[in-house]
């Protein structure tokens, strides 16, 4: 394929519902849609992908050349509690760090994880991904930066996709001196944009087509305790950062990934079988085929209907070389 016929938006989905993304990846490239590996230096015009979170995992490794088929095997045999995990344990650890002023309050250090994304990235960085977006939260500064090819380019796609995955207390955050000399420290993007469904301004008519799972969040028990507090909140504070961007998105469309949490596991849990992970995969298939050249028809007939100019306006309001908005 020399030339994609969509872009892609993903959002955040938490460590139980990651797969649906490959899900969707693999149906956009049975439909025609993308390449089933992004080669740079072989199309006319490579994909262009934005992602938060879970969607800045599944789509960073896509746009940094790992193929879908690859992806999906990566998905299905890694067991993600190698990486990260909840319990009293932890959170124990994550309070006897900051009443000890050792540095941040979190469960998780992110190494491991970000070992392991530069292993299957390559090392490649955010210049050598020219397509690729994540979306980030600087927690010290109070803003949202856009990690890519412009604004942070020496940044390896894994330190980029480990900041974006950064859930508060899950794992330590990511410090960062952007190219302006700015101290930022990087944290989950579902904090402040978790499906950037309107960023992309499409000069060239490009359909613009956005994954996101069906909104939901944990059942609290009557017997709730501390951690259940905190992960219900940081449930609800990702999802109400969704409502703005669906709204002002004029030119885009978007697939719910629908699908049922009926394995009495959390949304953040990171304990997932194998047998899970296949089924949220086939959710994420079987909803995008059956929508996407809808969504595709959707975003074209937007795009036909939005001006030139207010085109051009829109680009320079989402300068790709932004330090954060």
């Amino acid at each position: 394929m020399k030339r994609t016929k969509i872009d892609m938006v993903m959002g955040g989905a938490g460590p139980l519902r990651y797969p649906i993304y490959v899900g969707a990846l693999i149906a956009a490239r049975d439909k025609k849609l993308i390449p089933g590996k992004v080669d740079y230096e072989k199309m006319d015009r490579a994909p262009r992908l934005i992602g938060t979170s879970a969607g800045a995992l599944i789509g960073g490794l896509y746009m940094s050349g790992v193929s879908i088929g690859r992806i999906k095997k990566l998905v299905e045999d890694t067991d993600q509690e190698q990486f990260a995990s909840f319990g009293l344990a932890r959170f124990l650890k994550a309070i006897i760090l900051y009443k000890a002023n050792w540095g941040g309050a979190y469960m998780n250090s992110g190494k491991k994880a970000e070992k392991w994304l530069l292993e299957q990235t390559g090392g490649r960085t955010m210049k050598d991904c020219p397509g690729l977006f994540i979306v980030v939260a600087d927690v010290r500064n109070g803003e949202t930066v856009i990690l890519n090819a412009a604004s942070a380019p020496d940044m390896t796609v894994a330190r980029a996709i480990r900041a974006s995955i950064s859930i508060p207390l899950v794992f330590d955050a990511v410090p960062w001196t952007d190219k302006y000399g700015r101290k930022r420290l990087l944290m989950d993007g579902g904090i402040r944009y978790n499906f950037p469904i309107d960023y992309f301004v499409d000069i060239d008519k490009t359909p613009v087509v956005g994954f996101t799972p069906k909104e939901g969040t944990d059942p609290l028990s009557d017997n709730y305790s501390t951690p259940e507090i905190i992960k219900m909140m940081i449930q609800n504070m990702i999802g109400a950062t969704e409502i703005k961007s669906i709204e002002d998105a004029a030119w885009s469309s978007w697939i719910m990934l629908a699908g049922k949490n009926d394995d009495e596991k959390s949304l953040l849990s990171f304990d997932a079988d194998k047998k899970t992970r296949k089924k949220w995969l086939e959710i994420g298939r079987e909803s995008t085929y059956s929508k996407i050249e809808a969504a595709v028809e959707d975003s074209k007939r937007k795009l036909e209907a939005v001006s030139g100019d207010s085109l051009v306006n829109l680009y320079a309001m989402l300068s790709q070389d932004s330090p954060g908005t």
